[in-house]
């Protein structure tokens, strides 16, 4: 087995040389040994850790669900394994959905902005402010509508802002 100091290790691994203190000091890698100099050295075993963790990062597991990851993977626990991967399938699946409702929320405020209004009547700002979108109405108008329903385009938007739950 080759040991080999942190600059080969990173390299081998595909990563930047400061990674490597960084998940020793995070708790998700330890040096193979030391020299009597007090060098760090490392194992092909360091080297597909690395590569696990770089892995698992990319599909968003935070630092604790790695150190998680890596405890379940050396107890050979692959049914808890998995159940963390599905977990975090569920968690990726909801902020999807929130990105979704997001867009549709961005989306009906681009389209009901004509972008030509003063500031005072942006219909963005407005919304994003939390205050009502009004056309100037008569008082009964306004008493029977509540008044995202009075501006053309607003209705869309403000039930979308609704659903999202984007407005408190």
């Amino acid at each position: 087995m080759a040991s080999r100091g942190i600059r080969a290790l990173a390299k081998r691994a595909g990563l930047r040389i400061e990674t490597v203190p960084y998940c020793e000091r995070n708790g998700q890698l330890a040096p193979e040994s030391r020299i009597e100099s007090g060098y760090r050295r490392y194992s092909d075993a360091q080297i597909i850790q690395l590569r696990f963790i770089r892995r698992a990062q990319a599909l968003g597991f935070s630092l604790k669900g790695i150190r998680e990851l890596l405890a379940l993977s050396e107890a050979s626990n692959v049914t808890r394994v998995k159940r963390v991967a599905q977990e975090k399938l569920t968690g990726v699946g909801q902020r999807i959905a929130a990105l979704e409702r997001m867009r549709d929320a961005l989306g009906a405020l681009a389209t009901a902005c004509p972008g030509h209004c003063n500031t005072a009547d942006c219909s963005i700002r407005r919304a994003l402010a939390g205050k009502a979108h009004r056309r100037r109405e008569s008082r009964r108008t306004r008493r029977d509508h509540p008044p995202c329903q009075i501006v053309a385009g607003a209705p869309t938007f403000c039930r979308v802002l609704r659903r999202t739950g984007v407005t408190g």
